[in-house]
């Protein structure tokens, strides 16, 4: 989304646009009001659509809220999560404590019996051929 003239310094060297929001971002508490699309434009020589791309491209990495109306402010830090992967470890690592079941939901199954305990549905069950007729249905009727 971000061109080049939003990314690129500034006259004279000095930071372009996308860089001096995001400074301003890192520096000023979550809320705190940004310089507004005219006093961007005024300070970096830049024309309205190119503000409005740099803070786009700021928005985007979420350091910043853009409201009509109200202009911009300094986003608030993502919470952290604490993320729950215990229930992945029946999957990914051996245990040796599994519950009964759960010895039983993963060894192999016999002959002739279709395995439904994966994420995968058994070839045998799979109504391939009534799908492929209902496609050919569907691409003989293009109105309906």
């Amino acid at each position: 989304m971000a061109g080049p003239e939003v990314e690129r310094r500034g006259p004279g060297g000095q930071p372009g646009i996308v860089d001096e929001l995001t400074a301003l971002c890192a520096r000023l508490p979550a809320g705190s009001a940004l310089p507004s699309t005219r006093e961007l434009q005024r300070r970096h020589r830049a024309s309205a659509l190119t503000v409005q791309r740099a803070l786009a491209a700021v928005a985007v990495r979420g350091l910043l809220v853009t409201t009509p109306g109200r202009g911009s402010v300094v986003a608030e830090p993502p919470a952290s999560r604490s993320i729950d992967l215990s229930w992945q470890t029946a999957v990914l690592g051996a245990r040796d404590d599994l519950p009964h079941d759960m010895t039983e939901l993963y060894s192999p199954v016999p002959d002739g019996v279709l395995d439904l305990a994966s994420a995968y549905l058994d070839p045998a069950a799979q109504p391939v051929g009534l799908l492929a007729a209902a496609a050919a249905r569907a691409a003989r009727r293009p109105g309906a």
